[in-house]
């Protein structure tokens, strides 16, 4: 049985991968209007964003609890959504669909990661499956926040890691330090990854370094 569901994942790979993505999203559109068009998460980082957006608020000038990335990024789609007209609930909506759409990318990326290391395709779908119902995930992924820019950027950082561990080309190596600084700059506890970076690094090139 493990072999035909693992025949039949190898036959339409892509299509599960693309129906964990829609599936995910489906299921996480439900409450994505939780207390707007007002803000009801006293910590939910699209609030600080609007302000900026309002000119009421600068960022980086006295409160530094949070790294740029998400912030800008919001900051841009803000930009277009009050630019095409729409009001403050739409940019909102707005921001926490985006943040939706990178946890999809997540559920994607920690299929990828599973294969990476050698798992077979059904524990893949499994790892997957465990990412979508995880409760505390989904909480997350309903707020524009950038808990899962953060997510995002270490899932690739590891999957960046595990290529370049197969192949030993520098190219990866530099991408996993790259990637690693996006997630520092979406939340500061991303930079410990680092460590992972380097011990990897001494297990690849340790011999021709000592």
């Amino acid at each position: 049985m493990i072999e035909s569901a693992e025949h039949i994942l190898n036959k339409y790979e892509k299509v599960v991968l693309f129906f964990l993505f829609v599936i995910f999203i489906l299921i996480n559109l439900n409450g994505l209007s939780w207390g707007l068009p007002d803000s009801w998460h006293p910590d939910e980082l699209v609030r600080m964003v609007d302000w900026a957006l309002k000119g009421d608020y600068q960022f980086d000038q006295e409160n530094f609890t949070y790294p740029s990335l998400p912030k800008y990024v919001m900051y841009g789609l803000g930009k277009i959504v009050y630019g095409l007209g729409y009001p403050t609930g739409t940019f909102y909506y707005a921001a926490r669909f985006l943040t939706v759409i990178l946890g999809g990318l997540v559920v994607i990326l920690t299929y990828s990661i599973t294969r990476a290391a050698g798992g077979k395709r059904l524990s893949a779908l499994f790892a997957s499956l465990l990412i979508i119902t995880c409760s505390e995930f989904s909480m997350n992924v309903h707020l524009a926040h950038n808990d899962i820019y953060v997510a995002l950027f270490c899932a690739l950082a590891v999957l960046i890691l595990l290529k370049y561990r197969e192949t030993a080309n520098r190219l990866w190596l530099y991408a996993a330090f790259f990637t690693v600084g996006l997630a520092a700059s979406s939340k500061y506890n991303g930079g410990t990854l680092l460590l992972g970076l380097y011990i990897v690094y001494l297990l690849t090139e340790g011999k021709s370094l000592f």
